[in-house]
């Protein structure tokens, strides 16, 4: 991987890029288009440190852009399950692709947008009858991505 310059980072930055938004707290999970930064993720989020974590959905590799610190929260809302419907990430999830050469999230192609869509999941908790959409993946590598521009 060939390390990108100065002014590469700064484009990327600013890009729009098209990526899957879930949010727990509206109960949506739609198509959004982001920026390429940690503060831009911060106030889409609305958390205030985030992680990345990779999954596979039918062969295909993803981020999920999520809450750092989303187990503190007093009620976590799951957002994330895995193949045994587990919950394995909570609080809002922004979805979208990562460019191995550059290291910069990338943004979903329209098919990729439709596949997860197909892979969105309607939650509730039967206590107080909250609802809220989450997804339902592979496999999830519980590994951070690495550092975030």
């Amino acid at each position: 991987m060939s390390e990108p310059t100065q002014e590469q980072i700064e484009q990327e930055k600013t890009r729009q890029k098209l990526g899957i938004l879930i949010d727990v707290e509206k109960g949506t999970a739609e198509a959004v288009f982001f920026q390429s930064n940690r503060h831009f993720y911060y106030k889409l989020l609305r958390v205030d440190l985030i992680d990345i974590r990779e999954f596979e959905l039918e062969g295909k590799f993803f981020d999920a852009i999520c809450d750092d610190e989303g187990l503190l929260k007093e009620k976590p809302l799951p957002s994330m399950f895995d193949e045994n419907g587990e919950p394995v990430l909570v609080g809002n999830l922004l979805i979208c692709r990562n460019d191995p050469e550059t290291g910069f999230e990338k943004e979903l192609t329209n098919e990729d947008a439709q596949l997860i869509m197909r892979h969105v999941v309607g939650v509730s908790n039967p206590k107080d009858g909250k609802k809220w959409k989450g997804i339902h993946v592979g496999n999830f590598n519980d590994r951070p991505k690495g550092e975030i521009l």
